[in-house]
């Protein structure tokens, strides 16, 4: 229910409308509603948020009529007024409010130290949550009758015109109509809008100042193991996005600037922040050292953008620094800007940014969301935006010329507004073994290290100590240390990433048909260039020559019986390599295990190469130690291409087996052959780079060698032994031996394309590929090896890099629902 949120109660009753939430909750004539779902094994809850409520449920199918009219009978006006009315429910349900807030806990005291330095008169410096305080003694005190200030609560805010229904169910549409119709007929306040216009404009959130404000807040416990060694540094700045919507005014949302914001601040590589803080050992290795950014308050005209980064203790003592970085990060952005004097995002950067939205948001994420980010993208985008299977409301069409000007301007204003050091408020967490090294820059000073000691101020509703430093001089060092940096401590501005299209294809439609001799033939249908799908095609835009599971074949005149392997397509890609392919159609032959997806027509695609050599199988232990320890160092070299492949969808996975070596390609059909070209290009000169590099190998890949020598099941315990040994006093020169040895033992390979990649593509890939490997392999074809049929090496690939979720990239969490698809 849009309206009824913490910013439209009244100020002197903060907490109201969170009451107002237990209150219709409280509201069912006979037994709880809870205890009535419990019993059928669902449940219920609900939430307040700054601008509205939003209650929720969920049950099994077959009681789903029921509990939805139960649910129903919770918002009849009738009702709540009479709850309303019943003092003790009233201050039973307020110290239900009173206890659900949890004062010791790191984020809330961060939470309420940030209202501290909010405006009083902004609705956002409120005590929101209520307490024993403010819905009790405070009206008490002021003669303000709390039952009567619900009651017209309800009236006012609970309305009709504002609420959003959402059911999501497998039960016949027209029997969900008619519940749903029903229930909406007689539920919410009955009485007119007193008033429906939207307030978007709040007063300014920070009093103007002239320095920057830092805060050390006191961490008293630690909430996890993990804690112990690590602290937060958070900036939080307001922001005014107006969410009106209009046929001129392109509606553009905090969510859309957050994941922008975040592929600018914590993409990885060369130049990154990310990388120069870990390079310092200032945040930890993997995702939780990448920065983030979140919105703890996101309402039409007023939203608090805060960015999060973890730090190690020794991060903790170089605070200052961090936050200098931070702002040298972001300034970096006018370097690639039109204008020396703006933030305007090239229009091919922010194309790429918004292509990854759309695959980790939309695409290839486990759409559709669930009934609460349904609802809450209504109130946002409206009704019609939601429910347009053809439209993803979160990120404009790249085609829209006008939404994608006003996009690039508003993240312009926040990247001008972010980068002033006195807009924002940085919080830093710190536990007492933190506070022991404070001192040990030469920028911070120390804090002081008697908690109770008057320095330490006594935030006044959480009880939460923290100590304010002085940066008056900040900003000078900011460009102090930046002129001071070296080369190799520069902060770049993004750049294009070559894997990442521009704009994303359509799946192209598949067809089945049947020739005269009953052999099934599949058509790709591509649009030619310039056309929308639904168009004429051309005849050069039909693959007719890809056919598969003939019936029979003639083989020197005599007719047998074919096999899906035997269609090959020899003669376009020569004797010595095979490529089959499968698509959604072929569903009665083999294809390769792909992570879990929408069941809708995507453009992701997978390529398989199976490189096929008798080596693996007849390898000593010298030859398999070595050879494990070839393919971990290159996994090793090529970890940059692998994370410049992951925001473009992406993974790679490579091992050996008894036929030989298998590469797994999983991406889009746009990008996949560039992905496997560069990947190629890179396993051929990796002996090269073994011998220019030092004698002995790096300790951290003969540990994971080992660490996986460990783990095989296949090994006796003997021969896991000896190799383990081995692998200990191999060299570098014996590793790339190995590798290359092994290449030349190959001498045929069996390739496999599936999902969205033409024939004509896939046949151009395997031609691609065999050009890069010709010198590599051996290229005799008069003692091949025996291929073995095609199933045998589709096992289960292990996609590589490890942390290549959705979830690892930066913003995708602000955009997409993780767990929308996949059953909780």
């Amino acid at each position: 229910i849009d309206g009824a949120g913490q910013f439209n109660e009244p100020a002197a009753i903060p907490g109201l409308a969170h009451l107002m939430e237990h209150m219709t909750l409280s509201s069912y004539p006979e037994r709880d509603f809870e205890d009535w779902l419990e019993d059928k094994e669902g449940s219920s809850n609900a939430f307040t948020a700054p601008g509205y409520v939003c209650f929720h449920f969920n049950s099994p199918p077959e009681v789903f009529g029921e509990a939805l009219e139960r649910f129903a009978s919770l918002f009849v006006q009738q009702r709540v007024e009479r709850i309303c009315r019943n003092s003790a429910v009233v201050l039973r349900e307020i110290r239900r409010v009173d206890s659900e807030i949890d004062y010791t806990s790191e984020s809330t005291q961060a939470f309420y130290l940030l209202k501290d330095f909010i405006n009083p008169d902004h609705p956002f410096s409120r005590f929101g949550a209520g307490n024993v305080e403010t819905l009790e003694r405070g009206p008490y005190r002021a003669k303000i009758n709390i039952s009567r200030e619900l009651i017209k609560f309800f009236r006012q805010c609970y309305l009709p015109s504002k609420a959003v229904l959402v059911a999501v169910c497998p039960t016949d549409l027209a029997v969900m109509e008619r519940w749903t119709s029903f229930v909406c007929k007689s539920i919410l306040s009955r009485d007119p809008p007193v008033n429906e216009q939207d307030q978007t404009s709040y007063p300014q959130a920070f009093i103007s100042r002239s320095k920057p404000v830092q805060i050390v807040l006191y961490r008293a416990k630690n909430e996890s193991p993990l804690q112990d060694s690590v602290e937060k540094l958070s900036i939080e700045w307001p922001l005014e996005l107006n969410y009106t919507r209009t046929r001129d005014n392109p509606l553009i949302a905090a969510p859309t600037i957050g994941f922008i914001l975040s592929q600018i601040i914590a993409r990885r590589g060369p130049g990154s922040l990310y990388l120069f803080l870990l390079r310092r050992g200032w945040v930890p290795k993997g995702s939780l050292g990448l920065p983030r950014i979140t919105f703890p308050v996101d309402v039409s005209g007023f939203q608090m953008i805060k960015l999060e980064i973890t730090l190690t203790l020794q991060g903790f003592a170089n605070r200052s620094t961090i936050v200098a970085a931070v702002y040298d990060s972001l300034n970096a952005v006018r370097r690639i800007s039109q204008t020396e004097d703006s933030f305007l995002l090239p229009k091919q950067l922010l194309n790429q940014y918004l292509t990854v939205a759309r695959l980790y948001g939309y695409v290839l994420a486990p759409r559709p969301p669930d009934a609460v980010e349904l609802a809450v993208d209504a109130q946002t985008y409206g009704i019609d935006a939601v429910s347009n299977p053809n439209l993803w409301p979160l990120v404009p069409p790249a085609d829209d010329d006008r939404a994608m000007l006003k996009l690039r301007e508003i993240v312009a204003d926040i990247l001008k507004l972010i980068t002033d050091s006195t807009k924002g408020i940085v919080f830093i967490t710190a536990s007492n073994k933190a506070i022991q090294i404070s001192g040990r820059s030469m920028i911070d000073e120390s804090l002081p290290r008697y908690i109770s000691s008057e320095k330490w101020s006594i935030e006044p509703k959480t009880g939460a100590r923290y100590y304010r430093e002085d940066k008056t001089k900040l900003p000078a060092f900011v460009d102090e240390w930046i002129a001071a940096k070296l080369d190799e401590d520069e902060l770049l501005p993004p750049i294009l990433n070559p894997l990442i299209p521009a704009k994303l294809r359509r799946p192209r439609p598949l067809l089945e048909r049947r020739t005269v001799d009953g052999a099934r033939r599949l058509y790709y249908l591509e649009a030619p260039q310039g056309s929308d799908a639904g168009g004429i095609y051309t005849r050069d835009s039909v693959w007719r020559e890809f056919t598969t599971l003939s019936p029979d074949l003639l083989v020197e005149g005599t007719s047998v019986v074919g096999r899906w392997e035997s269609r090959a397509m020899n003669s376009m890609i020569g004797t010595d390599w095979k490529l089959w392919q499968t698509t959604m159609l072929t569903t009665d032959v083999p294809s390769l295990p792909l992570p879990v997806s929408p069941p809708e027509p995507t453009c992701r695609a997978a390529f398989v190469v199976q490189l096929l050599s008798s080596r693996p199988a007849r390898a000593n232990v010298k030859q398999a130690a070595d050879s494990q320890l070839w393919l971990r160092s290159f996994e090793s070299k090529i970890s940059d291409l692998a994370e410049l492949g992951v925001p473009a969808g992406l993974n790679y996975a490579i091992s050996f087996n008894k036929f030989g070596l298998r590469i797994c390609f999983l991406g889009l059909s746009q990008n996949i052959a560039s992905y496997a070209r560069r990947f190629c290009r890179r396993l051929v000169s990796h002996q090269a780079a073994l011998l220019r590099g030092p004698e002995q190998l790096d300790i951290t890949i003969v540990d994971q060698a080992v660490l996986n020598a460990n783990r095989a099941t296949s090994l006796s315990p003997l021969r896991k032994r000896q190799i383990i040994s081995s692998m200990r006093e191999s060299i570098a020169n014996d590793v790339a031996l190995e590798g290359y040895l092994f290449l030349k033992s190959c001498n045929t390979a069996i390739c496999l394309a599936q999902g969205d990649l033409l024939p004509k593509e896939a046949v151009g890939l395997v031609n691609d590929l065999q050009g890069i490997l010709i010198d590599a392999i051996n290229t005799d074809t008069s003692q091949t090896s025996a291929v073995p049929p095609i199933a045998e090496v589709l096992y289960k690939p292990n996609w590589k890099p490890r942390g290549a979720s959705s979830c690892s990239i930066p913003g995708v969490p602000l955009i997409s629902n993780a767990c929308g698809r996949i059953s909780r």
